[in-house]
């Protein structure tokens, strides 16, 4: 079958922001090759490109990263690799699009995988966009990024200049993000439905861009392709992992500022939930933390109280809808923070106390019948202020079935005997707590 190839000066000539690109044409896509996002300086940010006279070629990959071996051929026959001129300067990126006729198509951002301290944006030939570009009509771009100790190497004790040193490589990253937001529209993408997508380490990227707040608003969308912290953590026995975390870092300062999914409740819904259902596919129990939404405080419980002055009103529109996603998803333990949150509870003690928060509306108004557990007891702005026996009986008459890290474990779990025996505590409320924790832990060998 004929197809057809067009390299001339019209026909893929672009006008990006530092200068005009030339790729070509061929069966049917526009495809740009190795055009620069940035320039590298060896342990630092990533720096602007300068802008450029006339036209860039844009019709041969640009330099990857230098790996820290050799590579060495093997395993052609089933996956043919491709191995490429290696340099520092490797921040550039390669771009597929159906046309350059000013529609705004979907914008696909592959980040590739090699465990950050290998691989490149052209390592296999099926990292090539064209098929997902022709059958999706999408615009797909990879990027190039620098890897290992060019990209993750923490020099911040030898001065302030290398102070994000060892994050230089999701810096790139973010610069590349950047590139394409300020100018894919130009490639017949749409700058606000990019999808940043990666298998391996590249999935791995992605989950670390969401947690990366210079990154946010640079892309819409995120797919982790590997299934690889549950069954990693399942391979090493692992059973429960206390993530995702399902805060909204939403006021200034925020606490759960670069952990959190970002500001954005409809955003992090999806990534939430997406984890837990990632996790639990692997027979890891998923732990959404920390409800109410700790996120709305910038005081961190791990030194002190902490509280939040948000209205009920604002927690039940954004970070109780961001738990009601994982909750739906499945999520079977959700951890309770220290924070007090007055407009939920009533009164200023921490939500770990609140029978309010994590009976009435947990429990009967979101319809959860999982595990809750506390956030470790031994945190200040508990531990300040409770007896570790008091703490651990307050929070099982709120409703907490599990309780983490008391200050003193033999004082909290003595004050439950004794609060048993004294009739302040149920049995019943014991048992309660023991088929949550039975209907996980056995989940194969126990009916409902």
């Amino acid at each position: 079958m004929e197809k057809k190839f067009i390299y001339d000066e019209q026909t893929a000539v672009v006008e990006t922001g530092k200068g005009k690109v030339r790729g070509y044409f061929y069966d049917d896509m526009y495809i740009f090759k190795g055009i620069p996002y940035a320039k590298a300086r060896r342990f630092h940010a990533p720096e602007p490109v300068e802008p450029w006279e006339g036209v860039f070629q844009a019709v041969s990959y640009g330099c990857v990263c230098p790996l820290l071996d050799l590579p060495k051929p093997g395993g052609e026959l089933m996956v043919p690799h491709r191995f490429w001129v290696m340099d520092e300067d490797c921040l550039n990126l390669n771009i597929w699009s159906p046309g350059l006729d000013g529609e705004k198509r979907p914008v696909m951002v592959w980040l590739h995988g090699g465990g950050f301290f290998a691989g490149s944006s052209i390592e296999q030939i099926a990292y090539e966009g064209e098929n997902m570009c022709k059958l999706g009509q999408v615009v797909v771009v990879s990027v190039n990024h620098r890897l290992n100790i060019l990209g993750y190497c923490d020099l911040s004790p030898f001065g302030e200049e290398y102070a994000n040193s060892g994050n230089a490589g999701t810096d790139d990253l973010v610069a590349a993000l950047k590139w394409i937001h300020d100018n894919i529209e130009s490639f017949g993408g749409d700058p606000e439905n990019v999808i940043i997508f990666g298998q391996s380490g590249g999935g791995a990227k992605v989950t670390t861009l969401l947690q990366t707040p210079a990154a946010d608003g640079l892309y819409a969308k995120g797919i982790n392709m590997s299934g690889v912290i549950g069954g990693a953590l399942a391979d090493l026995g692992f059973n429960l992992d206390f993530a995702p975390v399902a805060d909204l870092a939403n006021v200034e300062g925020s606490i759960m500022e670069g952990r959190a999914y970002g500001t954005d409740a409809g955003t992090a819904a999806g990534f939430v939930a997406a984890m837990v259902k990632g996790l639990q596919e692997q027979k890891v129990s998923a732990c959404l933390k920390h409800f109410p939404g700790i996120g709305s405080s910038a005081q961190d419980t791990h030194n002190g109280m902490a509280s939040s002055d948000r209205t009920e009103e604002q927690f039940r529109a954004e970070e109780l809808a961001v738990f009601r996603a994982g909750i739906d998803a499945g999520a079977q333990v959700i951890m309770v923070g220290h924070m007090s949150a007055p407009a939920l509870t009533g009164d200023n003690e921490p939500c770990i106390f609140s029978r309010r928060l994590l009976t009435d509306i947990l429990r009967e108004e979101m319809d959860y019948d999982g595990v809750i557990i506390t956030d470790a007891l031994n945190m200040s702005a508990v531990s300040d202020y409770y007896g570790a026996d008091e703490a651990a009986i307050m929070a099982v008459l709120a409703g907490c079935d599990m309780l983490l890290m008391p200050e003193d474990f033999e004082k909290a779990y003595n004050g439950i005997l004794q609060a048993v025996a004294d009739g302040n505590i149920s049995v019943e409320r014991i048992d309660d707590s023991l088929r949550r924790i039975y209907r996980i832990k056995y989940a194969d060998m126990i009916a409902e």
